[in-house]
């Protein structure tokens, strides 16, 4: 991508946000900053907005979104069930559409303009040099769906129930509030540092890290968020819907951002449809056809027609259960424990196919399934097994890298 940001810009950036310190919506101020970053980063759009502070802590500064087209076609890759990391990066440097929000306590004179503008470029710098998000997003997305059961998957397969997904991508572009997190940001950061504004954002860092109090780091809440989305798909499905609403609107009135908030109100209308905040009494007509939905994509017909009619139906071999079994004696990295989890969810996925289909009296009859009901039986118990054991299987933590803590947290 094609850069061009020259000192005069530079100039104009922190002489807008100077302004912001005594004006916080100085739409002036915000269209020159607007009009810099596109005219110096080729074929980007850029919508900057200055939101209310919600929370008594600073957690929640400057961070910078994709478009939700872009973050649909990243959880398409990872449903696909194939090495998404370089599909991911991919998708996140053709996003053209940004959005950047300012929370208003960032105006409040505890950041000098310099600062701001620091912080500004090191957000920008998540979207042309750093590969920190859409790295978090591979990896950490791509274990929790792979981890879901087989009719959250399904699901999954809807664009509507699938939006829920955008949420820990979401969280993934809003900094962490620890304190290693920071210091990771400063260590990893270099566009701000090429263009002059190195010491600014450390002291702007520095402050923001001295404002935090949670002990939670941005890899625990991304993981979080992402089970929450996964759990919050199955109450759907067990129609659990109160207590599915609930958990949405308790999450709309946290974020901060509201961009996010929007993201969780279109989900909530396109589920419910007309149901007001803090009001369960009405049900939307989206509800019953949802809920139809729902059923069809986790019926044995729909199983029959994404297995049978889009794959080849295999065998399951004992060798392949026996393959996994060897080789998680083997596991020396967290990217050997990816790929046989992996490779266990792909046939522990065919297994609750062939299960479904053979329990079902009118499929069992119509689809000649390569295995018997108690032998999936057995597979599957077998596959049960072997994931926790490969979940709880330990191995030296190695000094540089990432290792993964699987069903605790994610540390880099």
């Amino acid at each position: 991508m094609r850069v061009n940001i020259l000192r005069d810009k530079l100039d104009v950036i922190e002489a807008s946000f100077k302004v912001l310190l005594e004006d916080n919506n100085n739409k002036a101020s915000i269209d020159d900053i607007k009009d810099v970053l596109e005219n110096s980063f080729d074929g980007f759009k850029f919508n900057i907005s200055v939101v209310p502070h919600k929370s008594n802590e600073k957690t929640y500064i400057m961070s910078i979104f994709p478009e939700e087209s872009t973050m649909d076609k990243i959880i398409v890759s990872i449903l696909d069930e194939k090495d998404s990391k370089d599909v991911v990066k991919d998708l996140w440097s053709k996003n053209k559409n940004w959005y950047i929000e300012i929370d208003s306590s960032a105006l409040d004179g505890s950041f000098t303009n310099k600062e701001l503008a620091a912080i500004l470029l090191h957000e920008i710098g998540h979207i042309t040099i750093s590969n920190s998000i859409p790295n978090r997003i591979s990896t950490i997305l791509q274990y929790n769906v792979m981890s879901t059961n087989s009719k959250n998957k399904l699901m999954l397969r809807d664009k509507v129930f699938r939006s829920i997904l955008k949420l820990p991508i979401l969280e993934m572009c809003i900094k962490g509030n620890s304190k290693s997190n920071i210091k990771e940001e400063i260590k990893a950061d270099g566009f701000a540092k090429k263009l002059g504004y190195g010491s600014d954002l450390e002291s702007a860092l520095n402050k923001i890290m001295d404002g935090y109090k949670s002990s939670k780091s941005l890899d625990d809440k991304i993981f979080d968020t992402a089970k929450f989305s996964l759990q919050n798909l199955e109450d759907f499905r067990k129609r659990k819907h109160n207590l599915a609403k609930k958990s949405l609107f308790t999450l709309k009135e946290a974020v901060e951002s509201p961009y996010i908030e929007n993201i969780i109100s279109e989900y909530i209308s396109n589920l419910y449809e007309d149901v007001d905040s803090g009001s369960f009494a009405g049900e939307g007509k989206n509800l019953e056809l949802m809920e139809s939905r729902a059923d069809y994509l986790t019926s044995p017909e729909y199983i029959a027609e994404f297995v049978i009619f889009k794959h080849k139906l295999n065998r399951l071999e004992p060798s392949d259960i026996d393959y996994i079994d060897v080789k998680t004696n083997n596991i020396t990295s967290d990217t050997d424990k990816m790929m046989l989890l992996n490779y266990l969810h792909s046939k522990l996925d065919t297994c609750e196919y062939y299960i479904s289909l053979l329990e079902n009296p009118k499929t069992s009859k119509k689809y000649d399934i390569p295995n018997g009901l108690n032998e999936l039986y057995s597979i599957r118990s077998r596959l049960f097994k072997l994931k926790d054991r490969i979940i709880r299987y330990q191995y030296p933590e190695k000094s540089n890298g990432m290792y993964i803590q699987f069903g605790q947290s994610l540390y880099v």
